[in-house]
């Protein structure tokens, strides 16, 4: 009698498992009835039926998919989700999936056009390491929009040091995603990794990066530039890699991987060979001025200049390694950051035999010289030598040099009808505006 009730009993498992594709159903969290079946490892979430419709009655509203559920007195991991789970649930707004699971399977949210956001509530590591078989198995690819670890803006992500690989589909259709910095141990980035990442204007591809797959930039219309720091270029293992991608963005590569790229991303023209060494300035107080790069370094000339600007009544004092200079040259042999620090202009005191007017003959300093018929005038203000125009027509060259005759800074003719001249230290410098001698100048603080 009890193998006769066993059979009995498989039997209707049997039947009860062909007619629907779970095993058991539980409640959610959002208060959704979602149904299961036990995997290897745990469980993975289903549809309700094994066919079209796969829902009785489709879910709606903001469902929240939990880590671990009961059956028979035992608790498992939720770790899958099927290829049908969600198929056709327009009325889906959100989902929240648990860092518990690890594969979704194809179509898992086929037009679940309802949908505005995907929440996950594990890391980034984890998210890159969970397989999506296909575009539709990512929730991005339906809701456009992906929260992870809590930030549910505009993503600015950095890939850890702990993902090696960025999987198919990972990140593709999240167009909330603007920028990706890739790190050192990325080797590979997959099929439509960032497909339809519409919002996308910045990637940085790391320097072990060996191989990329199709379309995993495909459909990025506002990348505006790549940095790729693999001194061979990637292999691209398709040609689509970046379909409907502007050509003419900047690509920027290590020095001496020029002909790599050009032989290998044939999409793109416009390399640019950066320097090994970048050089970032800051200013220490942004209402006293400002500090430029107004030279960068190149792969053929290391040198870099900088320069710090002061506002009105403040004066540059010096950078953070104490360098008086400015501007400055300095030759790159690591990544440098300076800035720059200012104090208030009223302690320095600027003497330039009086002010002087250039025009014309040359008479006493106090006199009036002519010089191809444009007026000059030179005075102090704010701790500053001003080269200046009254009449508002540009000038001629100005120069300015120390007392040993070495040029410190020019301003080439023609370009503005003012200049000011920062000087490093105190001392005594000479400024010549055109064809006329240079006039001596006493800093004293």
């Amino acid at each position: 009698m009890k193998k006769k009730l066993l059979i009995i009993g498989l039997a209707l498992l049997a039947m009860t498992q062909s007619a629907h594709a779970y095993w058991f159903s539980d409640v959610s969290p959002s208060g959704h009835t979602l149904f299961y079946s036990v995997v290897t490892g745990g469980v993975k979430v289903c549809p309700e039926n094994n066919s079209i419709p796969y829902y009785t009655t489709p879910l709606v509203g903001d469902l929240i998919i939990p880590s671990t559920v009961q059956y028979n007195g035992h608790t498992y991991s939720v770790i899958e989700i099927d290829g049908q789970a969600f198929y056709n649930c327009t009325g889906l707004t959100s989902v929240t999936l648990p860092s518990s699971i690890t594969k979704i399977q194809g179509s898992a949210f086929y037009n679940c056009s309802g949908m505005t956001n995907a929440i996950y509530t594990g890391t980034l590591t984890q998210w890159c390491n969970i397989w999506f078989v296909s575009a539709s198995s990512n929730p991005a690819w339906a809701s456009h929009h992906l929260t992870i670890e809590g930030d549910s803006g505009s993503l600015h992500l950095v890939i850890p040091d702990s993902v090696t690989t960025i999987r198919d589909h990972t990140f593709n259709y999240c167009e909330n995603l603007i920028s990706v910095e890739m790190g050192s141990s990325v080797t590979s980035i997959g099929w439509g990794a960032f497909m339809g990442c519409t919002g996308l204007n910045h990637v940085t591809i790391g320097p072990n990066v060996a191989t990329i797959a199709h379309v995993a930039f495909g459909g990025c219309p506002e990348l505006a530039d790549i940095v790729s720091l693999a001194d061979t270029a990637p292999t691209l293992l398709a040609d689509g890699v970046f379909q409907n991608m502007p050509r003419d963005i900047s690509v920027h590569i290590p020095c001496g991987s020029i002909d790599s790229y050009f032989n290998e991303w044939t999409y793109f023209y416009n390399f640019i060979e950066e320097s090994e060494y970048e050089i970032t300035c800051t200013s220490d107080n942004t209402e006293q001025g400002e500090a430029y790069v107004t030279n960068p370094p190149t792969c053929q000339e290391p040198t870099a200049t900088i320069y710090a600007l002061a506002a009105s009544g403040f004066r540059f004092d010096h950078w953070s390694d104490g360098d008086t200079f400015n501007p400055r040259s300095l030759t790159l042999t690591s990544d440098t950051t300076l800035t720059a620090y200012f104090t208030e202009a009223s302690t320095d005191t600027v003497i330039i035999h009086d002010t002087i007017y250039i025009r014309d003959t040359i008479y006493e300093p106090n006199g009036i010289d002519r010089i191809d018929a444009v007026m000059a005038k030179v005075y102090a203000a704010d701790g500053q030598i001003v080269v200046t125009s009254p009449d508002g027509n540009p000038l001629p060259e100005v120069l300015l040099y120390d007392a040993a005759g070495r040029r410190l800074e020019a301003q080439a003719a023609g370009r503005m009808p003012a200049y000011r001249f920062t000087v490093p230290a105190t001392g005594v410098y000479l400024v010549k505006v055109g064809k006329h001698p240079a006039r001596k100048v006493a800093v004293i603080r």
